[in-house]
C-alpha cells in the first residue's frame, strides 16, 4: 500500500512538473512571437515599373514580381475558390480547424502518406510572415498561437488580403494579381471560375501544380478545387461544367522584359542614385520616362538600317555556310519556321485534357507552311539555300522554305565585292555576274523586299449562297514568292539620342547596334573625337566676338609655329585645297579646315572655354587649338545637348528622361524628378545683377570690364539671364548657317527631309567616326557610327555618308509627327542681300546674291570693304601663335 501509495506521488509531480512544463514552454514560445500589430504594417516586395510617356511597358523589375491588390480587388469567386482548395470552414474557426487537422490525420494514416494538410489560412499566414518553413512539432505550435493572436486582431478579410497577396504561385508570380496577369495576362475582375480554381490549386505545390512544367497535375489539382467548390455549394452544377470543360489562354512567361534596353539602363542609373537599390527593387515604383515608343522604335530601325548600308559598302563576309543534302536544307527550313512561330506565339492554351497546345503546333505540313508564309513581312531577315544561279538574266532563286522562294535581283546583290575597309581609296571591282559571288547550295542571309506571289482568288463566304470550297483547296498550297536583296549583319557599331527641344526630353536612345550582344551605351558612356562636328560652337563664339556671316576669312596654306622649325604644325583641308578669301558662312557648309583654326584661335581657348562653359558643356578641351579640329573627345550625348541651344534660340536646356515616379500604393508622387532624381547635367547660367557684374553658377568668368572682353562681347552678354545663355539673335544666325550646311554645305543628304533642317556633319582623320548633328523647330537629334576598335569606316564614309543618312531615316518620321515649321526670327534681325562668295551688298545686277541675316546694326554697307562694321577687330589672315602643348605638334 505504502508503495502504491508512493507511486501515485511520483507520477502525479511528474505529471505537475509535465504540465508545468508544457504551460511554461508555450508561456515562452507565446512571449517570444512577433508582434501581431507589424501586419498593419504589411509592406511586401512590390514590383517596379518603368514606362515610355506613351504608355509602353519597358521593365519591370524586383526582388519578388507581385503587384499588391485590395480585397475588394478581388472578385468574391476568385476569393470562394481559395477558400475551397486550402481552407473551407476559414469563416468558422478562430485560427486553428482542430476537427480539420483530426480529418488529415486520419487520412494521411490511411493513405500512408501526406495527402491533405491541416493548416487553416490564418495559420498559413503565420507561418509565412512569422516562422521558418521547417517542418516541426515547434513551428507548428507557433503557427497555431500566432494563427490565435492574428483572429484577435484582424478582420477575416484583411486576413484574406494579407494571403492572397503574399503567397508564391510559381512560374516568378507573387500575390494573386500578379498571378492573373501573368498566366492569363488579364486583370482580377477578368478571371474566369475555371482560372480561379487554377490559381487556387497552385498553392499547395507552386512549382508541381504548374501549367509551364505539369499541365496534368495543374488540370488535375483545378479539377479537384472545382469538385470542391461545386461540394460546397459555390457554384451550381451547369457553372461546374462549364468550369470542368474551359479552355484556358497559358501566356509565356516574361523571364526580362526590357524594351529600349539602352534607355531604361540610363534611367535606372539615374535612379539609383536617389533611391536605395534594396528599396528600387520591392518599394514597386512606377516610373513614367520621357521615351515616347513610337519614336523609339523608328530610332532602332534607322540604326539598324544604317548599319547595314555602311557594313554592305565595306564588301561582303561571305556565305553563311554549305547545304550539301536536302534533309540539312529541310532542317534549316524548319528550323527556321520554329523559330517564327515561337516569336509570334502569344498564348498557349490549357485544354480539358491538361495539355498545353500551341496553336503553332501543326501535323499537317501544308498547313505549317500556309502558316509560315502569312507571318513573314517585308523586311524581315531570313536563312536561304541559293537553288538556282542565273547568269543569264543576272538573277539569283533561293528558297526560305520548301514552297517560298526568294528571287535577288543582280541590283540587289551587286554591292557584295570583296571585303576591304581602308582608308585609302579602294578601286575593287564590283561582281559582273550572279556566280561571281554565289553558287547553287550557299546558304545566305536575305531581307525580303516585296511580295509577288500571284493573288490567289478569294473563297465564298459560307454565308453566301456559293458552293463551298472543297476540303482539297482546303490542303493545297500554291508556292510563293518574294524579292529580297542578299544581306548580312553589321560589325560596324553607331548610336542616336533624340530630344524634343521645347522641353529637353529624350524622345529616342540607341546606344549601340544590338543591346543583347553589348550594353555598352554608345550615346551617354562612349567618348569619341567630335572632328569637325565641334566648329559649330567656336563659330557660335566667334559671333559674340563681333564675326558675321559675311566676314571674310582666308583658305590659304598655314603653319603654327613651335618651339623650333621641326615642331610647326601645318594643318591642311581634308580636300588639300585652297579657296582663298572666303566668308565665314562659306566656311562652316564646306567644313574648312584653315579658316576654321584661324577663327578658333581669335577666339581665345580662354574665351572660348568659358563660352562652353556657360551654354552647359563640361568638356575637357586641350589647351591650344587643336580643339578646333575636334582633337580631343566627347559624347554624342553632350554634343546634342550644345546643339540645342542654337535650336532654342539661346536657350539651355535640361535633358529630362524621367517626368514621374510614384508608388503604386500611394496617390500622392514620392519624387518630385527636377528637384530629386533627375539629372540636370550643369546647372550653371550667366544672369547680370543690378550692378552689371556677372553671376555665375559653378564657373568663373571674365569680369565684363577686363580688357580681355571688347565691347562686342559686352554688347551681346548684357542681355543673358537665367537660362538665356547664348543671344537669341546670334542664335538665329547660327541656324541660319547651319541650314546652309543642309541646303549647300556637307549636309545636303538631309536636305529631303525639310526645308527648315539645319545641322552639321563631322569626320575624323582617317574615317574612324562619323556624326551627324541637326535639328528642326522641335527635335533635336544627333548619330554616331564607327568601330569600337578605332579602325576606319572605309574611305569616304564620312559624317555626310555614314550618319546622316540614319540621322534622316529617323528625322523623316519626327518632321511627318511633329510638322514642319521654320524658325522665327527674334527682334534685332535684319536680312540684306550679299554676295555669298565675297559677303558684299549684291550690286542690282548681281546673279549671286542671297538674303543673309545680321544682328541690326553688323550688316555690310556700301561704304565698306565687303565684311562687317567691326573688320577691323578680326585679323582673320594674321596668325602669329606659339605652340601651348609641344606634344601635340610632335605627334602630327
Amino acid at each position: 500500500m505504502k508503495v502504491l501509495l508512493r507511486l501515485l506521488i511520483i507520477c502525479g509531480i511528474v505529471g505537475i512538473l509535465f504540465v508545468g512544463g508544457i504551460f511554461l514552454y508555450l508561456y515562452n514560445v507565446n512571449n517570444n512571437l512577433p508582434k501581431i500589430s507589424s501586419l498593419a504594417d504589411y509592406n511586401p516586395p512590390v514590383v517596379t515599373s518603368i514606362y515610355s510617356r506613351d504608355g509602353e511597358l519597358l521593365l519591370e523589375i524586383g526582388k519578388e514580381k507581385r503587384i499588391v491588390a485590395s480585397f475588394l480587388e478581388i472578385p468574391q469567386h476568385v476569393v470562394n475558390c481559395f477558400l475551397a482548395a486550402e481552407d473551407d470552414s476559414f469563416y468558422d474557426h478562430a485560427g486553428v480547424d482542430f476537427m480539420g487537422i483530426f480529418r488529415s490525420m486520419i487520412k494521411n494514416i490511411l493513405a500512408g502518406r501526406v495527402v491533405q494538410g491541416g493548416s487553416t489560412i490564418t495559420q498559413q499566414v503565420a507561418k509565412t510572415f512569422f516562422t521558418t518553413g521547417e517542418r516541426t512539432i515547434s513551428r507548428k505550435i507557433k503557427d497555431m498561437l500566432l494563427a490565435k493572436k492574428i483572429e484577435e486582431n484582424f478582420t477575416k478579410s484583411e486576413i484574406l488580403y494579407l494571403y492572397l497577396n503574399q503567397m508564391y504561385f510559381g512560374g516568378g508570380y507573387y500575390g494573386v494579381k500578379m498571378a492573373a496577369k501573368g498566366y492569363f495576362n488579364k486583370e482580377l475582375e477578368d478571371v474566369t471560375v475555371a482560372e480561379g480554381a487554377m490559381l487556387a490549386g497552385l498553392l499547395a505545390r507552386p512549382h508541381g501544380y504548374s501549367p509551364y512544367v505539369g499541365p496534368k497535375y495543374a488540370k488535375k489539382r483545378q479539377r479537384y478545387v472545382l469538385r470542391r467548390l461545386y461540394d460546397t455549394g459555390k457554384i451550381n452544377e451547369l457553372e461546374y461544367e462549364e468550369a470542368i470543360t474551359e479552355e484556358i489562354k497559358i501566356f509565356p512567361r516574361e523571364d526580362s522584359l526590357k524594351k529600349a534596353g539602352y534607355f531604361v539602363d540610363w534611367v535606372k542609373a539615374k535612379l539609383l542614385e536617389k533611391i536605395p537599390e534594396e528599396e528600387f527593387m520591392t518599394a514597386g515604383y512606377e516610373v513614367i520616362t520621357s521615351l515616347d515608343w513610337k519614336y523609339q522604335k523608328h530610332a532602332e530601325k534607322s540604326v539598324i538600317k544604317g548599319l547595314k548600308e555602311i557594313d554592305k559598302r565595306q564588301g561582303y563576309k561571305g556565305v553563311l555556310g554549305r547545304i550539301e543534302s536536302p534533309e540539312s536544307m529541310s532542317l534549316i527550313f524548319k528550323r527556321q519556321r520554329e523559330k517564327y512561330f515561337q516569336e509570334a506565339e502569344e498564348f498557349k492554351t490549357f485544354t480539358v485534357d491538361g495539355t498545353m497546345v500551341s496553336e503553332y503546333e501543326f501535323i499537317d505540313p501544308v498547313k505549317e507552311e500556309k502558316t509560315f508564309y502569312s507571318l513573314l513581312k517585308v523586311d524581315d531577315n531570313l536563312d536561304a539555300v541559293v537553288t538556282v544561279v542565273d547568269d543569264e538574266n543576272k538573277k539569283v532563286t533561293a528558297k526560305i522554305s520548301e514552297n517560298i522562294e526568294v528571287i535577288i535581283d543582280y541590283e540587289d546583290l551587286k554591292w557584295a565585292k570583296k571585303r576591304n575597309i581602308s582608308n585609302k581609296p579602294s578601286y575593287d571591282k564590283l561582281p559582273q555576274l550572279p556566280s561571281e559571288v554565289l553558287s547553287i547550295g550557299d546558304l545566305i542571309l536575305v531581307e525580303l523586299k516585296e511580295d509577288i506571289s500571284p493573288k490567289e482568288p478569294s473563297k465564298p463566304s459560307k454565308t453566301d449562297n456559293l458552293v463551298e470550297t472543297s476540303s482539297e483547296d482546303e490542303v493545297q498550297f500554291t508556292p510563293k514568292t518574294f524579292t529580297g536583296i542578299l544581306d548580312q549583319m553589321p560589325e560596324v557599331q553607331g548610336a542616336l539620342l533624340a530630344l524634343e527641344t521645347e522641353t529637353g526630353e529624350i524622345l529616342a536612345m540607341v546606344g549601340g547596334r544590338n543591346y543583347e550582344e553589348s550594353q555598352f551605351n554608345r550615346a551617354t558612356q562612349s567618348k569619341r573625337q567630335p572632328g569637325s562636328i565641334f566648329k559649330s560652337f567656336y563659330y557660335a563664339a566667334a559671333l559674340e566676338k563681333g564675326y558675321t556671316p559675311a566676314t571674310i576669312v582666308m583658305d590659304t596654306p598655314y603653319a603654327l609655329s613651335g618651339e623650333t622649325e621641326d615642331l610647326s604644325w601645318k594643318p591642311d583641308n581634308y580636300d588639300n585645297k585652297y579657296y582663298g578669301p572666303i566668308t565665314f558662312r562659306r566656311s562652316l557648309e564646306k567644313s574648312r579646315n584653315i579658316p576654321s583654326i584661324k577663327i578658333a584661335q581669335d577666339v581665345g581657348v580662354g574665351y572660348f572655354k568659358n563660352f562652353l562653359s556657360r551654354i552647359g558643356l563640361d568638356l575637357d578641351i586641350p589647351n591650344d587649338l587643336s580643339f578646333s579640329l575636334g582633337a580631343f573627345e566627347a559624347r554624342l550625348i553632350d554634343l546634342v545637348k550644345g546643339y540645342s541651344v542654337f535650336a532654342t534660340q539661346g536657350k539651355k536646356i535640361n535633358m529630362r528622361s524621367i517626368l514621374l515616379v510614384r508608388k503604386t500604393r500611394e496617390e500622392e508622387n514620392v519624387e518630385n524628378i527636377e528637384e530629386n532624381v533627375e539629372e540636370n547635367f550643369d546647372d550653371a547660367y550667366v544672369s547680370l545683377d543690378v550692378d552689371g557684374d556677372i553671376l555665375v553658377g559653378d564657373f568663373e568668368f571674365y569680369d565684363v570690364s577686363d580688357s580681355s572682353f571688347d565691347k562686342i562681347s559686352q554688347f551681346y552678354q548684357k542681355r543673358l539671364s537665367n537660362n538665356q545663355v547664348y543671344d537669341e539673335r546670334l542664335a538665329y544666325i547660327m541656324t541660319n548657317i547651319l541650314k546652309g550646311v543642309v541646303r549647300s554645305g556637307t549636309g545636303r543628304r538631309a536636305r529631303g527631309v525639310s526645308p527648315f533642317i539645319a545641322g552639321k556633319t563631322g569626320t575624323t582623320n582617317d574615317y574612324i567616326d562619323a556624326w551627324f548633328v541637326g535639328y528642326s523647330k522641335k527635335v533635336v537629334a544627333g548619330v554616331w557610327t564607327g568601330f569600337d576598335t578605332n579602325i576606319t569606316l572605309g574611305h569616304g564614309e564620312g559624317g555626310g555618308t555614314a550618319a546622316l543618312p540614319l540621322w534622316a531615316n529617323f528625322m523623316d518620321y519626327a518632321v511627318e509627327d511633329k510638322g514642319e515649321d521654320d524658325f522665327r526670327a527674334p527682334p534685332g534681325i535684319i536680312n540684306v542681300k550679299i554676295n555669298k562668295e565675297t559677303g558684299r551688298l549684291a550690286s542690282l545686277d548681281d546673279r549671286y546674291y542671297f538674303m543673309e541675316s545680321f544682328v541690326q546694326g553688323t550688316e555690310p554697307t556700301f561704304e565698306e570693304s565687303g565684311s562687317s562694321e567691326f573688320e577691323n577687330q578680326i585679323p582673320g589672315d594674321e596668325i602669329n601663335m606659339r605652340a601651348a602643348d609641344d606634344d601635340f605638334f610632335l605627334n602630327q
